[in-house]
């Protein structure tokens, strides 16, 4: 099942999280090209990972996060709350 649970119970899908990663590639200011030969893989993997054929691997995924400078949480789809440390 290709699909997440929020605390509100937002359903968060695949489809979702392919969304984020590609839009976060195409902003990254970076080719998929330039990403790829950083990550260690094929171009053709990272332009699979935007149209949502595949997802990264975790260490892939993190290491994804690293190189286009941007918080996890954002690719996947969470939102993260401060709490107030009053």
């Amino acid at each position: 099942v290709n699909m997440l649970y929020k605390g509100n119970n937002k359903v968060i899908t695949r489809k979702d999280i392919n969304r984020q990663i590609s839009d976060a590639i195409r902003h990254s200011g970076l080719t998929q090209t330039e990403i790829a030969k950083r990550l260690g893989v094929s171009p053709y993997t990272v332009s699979h990972y935007c149209c949502g054929n595949k997802m990264p691997a975790l260490e892939t995924f993190a290491n994804l996060c690293t190189i286009i400078n941007i918080n996890p949480a954002i690719l996947l789809c969470l939102h993260i709350s401060e709490k107030s440390t009053d």
